[in-house]
C-alpha cells in the first residue's frame, strides 16, 4: 500500500475542519429587527434615526438593501448604531469599509463639539467601530462594553435558524 504524503493529506484536513467550523448565518432578517434585537441587551433607549444619516455615509448611492440607523434618545449620549443588509457577504464588507470611513470621519468632527457639552461622551469616538457578519454591515459608536455586547448579540441573532 501507497503512502499518502503528509503535504497533501494537512491541507484537506484542515480544509475540512474549518470548514465545518464556518457559521452559516442568516440574511432574512430586518435591520431594524436585528438593531432592536441587539439594542435591548444594553441600558439606555434609541430611536430609529431618519433617512438624512445616509446621505453622510454613502452620498448619493444605496449599495444596501435594508438598513436601521439608532441613535440614543437621551441628547447627552453620542451612541449610534447602525445597520446595513447587502446582497452578499463581499458588498457587506465594502460597505463595512466605507462605515469605517464615516466613523472615523464623524469622530473626528465631533470630538471638539463633544468635548463642549458632554466630555464624558468623548471616549466613544476614540474607538467607533465597523465590521461585517454575514450579509450585515455594522458601525457602532459605543463605549468598549456596549460595543462589545452589542457586536456579540448581533453574532449570536445572525447565527440562530
Amino acid at each position: 500500500m501507497k503512502k499518502i504524503p503528509w503535504f497533501i493529506i494537512y491541507p484537506l484536513a484542515l480544509s475540512l475542519i474549518l470548514s465545518s467550523c464556518a457559521k452559516n448565518l442568516r440574511n432574512d432578517l430586518s435591520c431594524r429587527e436585528l438593531g432592536e434585537h441587539a439594542t435591548n441587551a444594553i441600558e439606555g433607549e434609541f430611536s430609529p434615526m431618519g433617512d438624512e444619516q445616509l446621505l453622510l455615509i454613502f452620498g448619493e448611492e444605496a449599495p444596501y438593501e435594508d438598513y436601521a440607523i439608532f441613535a440614543s434618545t437621551p441628547t447627552e449620549d453620542i451612541d449610534e448604531i447602525g445597520i446595513f443588509r447587502a446582497k452578499d457577504q463581499a458588498e457587506a464588507e465594502k460597505i463595512a469599509e466605507t462605515l469605517k470611513e464615516y466613523v472615523s470621519e464623524t469622530a473626528d468632527g465631533m470630538r471638539s463639539f463633544v468635548m463642549s457639552y458632554a466630555p464624558e461622551e468623548a471616549k466613544k469616538l476614540d474607538t467607533p467601530e465597523a465590521f461585517s457578519v454575514g450579509n450585515y454591515a455594522v458601525y457602532l459608536i459605543l463605549d468598549k462594553n456596549d460595543r462589545e455586547v452589542i457586536k456579540e448579540r448581533i453574532e449570536e441573532y445572525l447565527s440562530e435558524k
